[in-house]
């Protein structure tokens, strides 16, 4: 691809045909780009791993399911400065347009 040009992963493109949506990617090694979502992600990290960082997992699913319930709870925790949290948003605002996958 020449430089700028966008190509998206098969199964990414066709996800978004699924659900009628524009795919519109930040650009490589620009974090100003998709500076909130960044943001999220280090939040999020950063929420997950202080809640485990003394607990021992001895296998893979057992870390998965302390992650599962640490990203529940995170979604579930009420907006400081709104109401709702993010998961009420979801179920309310977003769930409603999700269509059945092929």
């Amino acid at each position: 691809p020449r430089e700028g040009e966008v190509v998206l992963n098969d199964s990414y493109r066709e996800m978004a045909a699924h659900y009628s949506a524009a795919v519109l990617p930040g650009r490589v090694r620009k974090p100003k780009d998709k500076a909130s979502v960044e943001n999220t992600v280090a939040h999020v990290a950063t929420w997950v791993i202080a809640a485990l960082r003394d607990e021992v997992f001895t296998s893979l699913p057992e870390l998965a399911a302390a992650i599962e319930v640490r990203v529940a709870a995170y979604n579930t925790t009420p907006f400081q400065k709104r109401p709702g949290s993010r998961h009420s948003v979801f179920v309310s605002e977003e769930q409603p347009l999700l269509r059945p996958l092929p």
